[in-house]
């Protein structure tokens, strides 16, 4: 199966002929962008079916809200020990991050 490229800002900036960043701040809505352009790019962000890739817009940002975890080995042993482990981390990094959104 032959995957589409996926649309990027800038294929959408290059499509209108203006800049990437005028595309990103028409994206989030940012007040220094004129309803007119605003428009035309998200007419032309739905036209070629633009999505938000969050992956990149993480990188962008000092941290993130994922984690990686290396598993040794999958087997009946221990899958249930790991899938606790993995639950319980889950829940104290959200409790750890509400608190710093609080603070």
């Amino acid at each position: 199966m032959i995957r589409e490229k996926e649309v990027t800002m800038y294929d959408i900036a290059n499509r209108l002929n203006i800049s990437t960043a005028t595309v990103s701040r028409a994206l989030k809505n940012a007040p220094v962008v004129s309803v007119k352009t605003k428009k035309k790019i998200f007419a032309v962000s739905e036209e070629m079916n633009y999505r938000t890739n969050h992956f990149a817009s993480n990188l962008r940002n000092p941290g993130s809200a994922t984690i990686g975890v290396i598993v040794p080995r999958l087997n009946s042993a221990t899958t249930e020990a790991t899938s606790t482990i993995i639950l319980r981390s889950e829940i104290i990094l959200r409790q750890s991050s509400q608190k710093k959104k609080t603070s």
